[in-house]
């Protein structure tokens, strides 16, 4: 969340990137961020960029 603060969004990607984990557990806890309300998606496909709410 700090993270988000700072750089205003991030990426699938990026988010692997920072906890060292696989995309598809990146996309998980990017899913879990999303259900608890404390993110916005925006754009599309890999464009897709997360926010803070």
């Amino acid at each position: 969340m700090e993270y988000l603060v700072e750089n205003n969004s991030i990426s699938r990607v990026e988010y692997a990137r920072m906890f060292r984990v696989s995309l598809r557990t990146a996309n998980y806890g990017i899913s879990e961020l999303e259900k608890l309300n404390l993110i916005n998606r925006g754009g599309v496909g890999r464009a897709i960029r997360y926010t803070l709410k």
